[in-house]
């Protein structure tokens, strides 16, 4: 009994990750990856990936300020965002060592957050 309480009075702490990148492709092998590993731990619960939708942002440049004011160029950047949240015990070792060895390409931003549960 003793230890089913102790079990249940561990702290949980969340932590979230959020990786951001301007192609898909990218975003979407990372995310596999990084919950490729997470199933590896006994007392980890992921949940997700969450994607949100994609921001586009478009730019108007003059290519000619002068003369030509209506010759303008069109440019779109689109951003795509993802979100993996994960719940541990403060007992579980090397998750967070473990997710630094990912290998993560080129072009694709992670933050990480705690948060209190």
């Amino acid at each position: 009994m003793e230890e089913l309480l102790s079990a249940q009075e561990k702290k949980r702490v969340k932590t979230r990750l959020i990786l951001e990148s301007f192609k898909f492709s990218f975003l979407s092998d990372t995310c596999s990856n990084l919950m490729n590993v997470l199933q590896g731990h006994q007392d980890t619960k992921p949940s997700g990936p969450f994607v949100f939708p994609k921001i586009k942002v478009y730019y108007c440049l003059l290519s000619s300020p002068h003369v030509y004011k209506n010759a303008r160029e069109h440019i779109s950047m689109q951003k795509y965002r993802c979100l993996v949240d994960i719940n541990t015990t403060l007992d579980e070792p090397g998750i967070i060592e473990n997710l630094l060895k990912v290998e993560i390409p080129p072009g694709v931003s992670v933050r990480i957050k705690y948060l209190n549960s």
